[in-house]
């Protein structure tokens, strides 16, 4: 079977390429100040405070009123970038890349997530992005792709023995019951307040209550990835959902709307639609499930070693005097790898 790259790097890393352009306002002495070295490649304040933006915004949806731990993340966001430089700096070295038709085709996929040409254009100047530098961050995205699938993904399988005996430590495969769902949030976060966010959730509510179609609401007010389909999740087993939701979803009759529930992101509405059963997977597509997870598995230590590798073999230099309050740290400091 072909597996695909699993996402959960690479799409940090294309994260990390596609904000580089969201500058915050800095003194230009600020944002150009270098904060590492890697090879002969340089990273600067002005890089790592722009994916810091977004970072600490995500983190705060996900946590409102929590604390934000800026300086660990600032770290963590600092060894995202060492590695995304190193990893295309080896796709270079083994030669690798990529064609027009590729990036046109990517870029295409980017596109088709807004309603228009216009729309996407809108979207790019918000971001502080041209066309030029999309195109040339996911140049970078899939460089970095083909350089994690030739190192490490083309190096990976998964055996008949091992799918059987991981088949062997897991619980046989059930009938599930399964319900339709549609879902509604307005978040909790710095830019509104709990009593903001319910005041605009009981507005959605009284919308329902006055007769409108639910992803005509869900589209109008909601802040989850799937309002521009409506809020509609599909079928969806117990268990998947938020504890909150998954309570609700279960407890509510066919076509019943819930009250407002209060989650760590927000409030939220879920309307449940039809309710059946989903038959036990079949023995094929338990074992495809199988490789596919023991894949990712493997992919995700194999990859990890290869960084540690990537990073033990180049020259990377620190300068955490950047973003340090401490004077003790001023100074560039040598890269020793963390433990992975």
């Amino acid at each position: 079977m072909k597996h695909g790259t699993p996402r959960s790097w690479s799409a940090g890393l294309l994260a990390a390429c596609c904000v580089c352009g969201l500058a915050l306002e800095a003194s230009a002495e600020i944002s150009n100040r270098i904060v590492a070295v890697v090879g002969d490649e340089v990273i600067t304040e002005t890089d790592v405070a722009s994916n810091l933006a977004m970072v600490l915004e995500e983190q705060q949806a996900r946590r409102p009123g929590g604390p934000i731990e800026s300086q660990d993340i600032r770290e963590a966001i600092l060894d995202r970038l060492i590695e995304q430089r190193l990893v295309l700096q080896e796709a270079k070295r083994r030669g690798l890349a990529v064609t027009s038709d590729e990036v046109a085709a990517r870029v295409e996929l980017v596109r088709q997530r807004f309603p228009s040409d216009e729309a996407m254009s809108r979207g790019l100047a918000e971001a502080g992005l041209s066309r030029e530098e999309l195109h040339q961050q996911i140049r970078n995205q899939l460089l970095a792709e083909k350089a994690i699938d030739a190192a490490v993904r083309s190096k990976i399988q998964i055996s008949p023995l091992e799918i059987a005996q991981a088949a062997e430590r897991q619980p046989p495969a059930r009938a599930a019951e399964v319900t339709e769902v549609w879902h509604l949030l307005v978040r909790v976060n710095q830019s509104r307040t709990e009593a903001q966010a319910r005041a605009r959730i009981e507005e959605a509510r009284r919308a329902l209550g006055g007769g409108e179609a639910f992803a005509d609401v869900a589209a109008r007010y909601s802040e989850d990835p799937n309002a521009k389909a409506g809020g509609a999740l599909g079928w969806v087993p117990s268990g998947v959902l938020m504890p909150e939701l998954n309570q609700a979803v279960f407890a509510l009759k066919e076509g019943a709307v819930s009250e407002p529930i209060r989650t760590r992101l927000g409030f939220h509405l879920v309307k449940v639609g039809q309710r059946r059963t989903r038959p036990a997977p079949s023995a094929a597509a338990t074992a495809q499930g199988l490789e596919q997870r023991l894949f990712k598995e493997k992919f995700q230590a194999e990859l990890a070693k290869w960084l540690a590798d990537l990073k033990q073999r180049a020259y990377i230099e620190i300068r955490p005097v950047a973003w340090s309050t401490d004077p003790s740290t001023s100074g560039a400091v040598q890269w020793s790898p963390r433990s992975q």
